[in-house]
């Protein structure tokens, strides 16, 4: 696990945490812990998921109808909550590296609702008829 995931301190408040995880493009995963009051490390992506999910698609439409409903889903799934395009989960140390993994997941899972293109959708569903 040490040689997948290392730790890099951009400032006293915030570590940037490099992973193996990548999306298709292999830009890699953003990941940060920000040290919030109480002890509490706030795992997040910082906007970075939605923002390059933005290149290609309406972000609008991830808050509507079944995108919006499968979108609703993941976080819930992953214990993930988004606040103003950034994707986030709050944790304590011995909870961490699970929820980079939970974190890894819903930013995989998110990023896979671009397939639901309405482009895409019909022309799967004309092989498959």
């Amino acid at each position: 696990m040490r040689t997948e995931i290392r730790v890099r301190e951009k400032t006293p408040e915030l570590l940037a945490i490099d992973t193996p995880f990548t999306f298709p493009d292999s830009d890699q995963y953003q990941l940060y812990i920000k040290v919030l009051s109480g002890g509490v490390l706030r795992l997040t992506d910082m906007g970075h998921t939605l923002m390059h999910l933005s290149y290609e698609n309406d972000i609008d439409k991830l808050r509507e109808g079944t995108r919006g409903a499968l979108f609703k889903q993941i976080m819930a799934e992953t214990s993930v909550a988004e606040q103003n395009g950034s994707l986030f989960i709050d944790s304590t140390v011995e909870n961490l590296v699970t929820n980079i993994f939970h974190m890894g997941q819903a930013i995989t899972k998110v990023n896979d609702l671009r397939f639901l293109k309405r482009s895409r959708a019909e022309s799967t569903f004309y092989e498959d008829f």
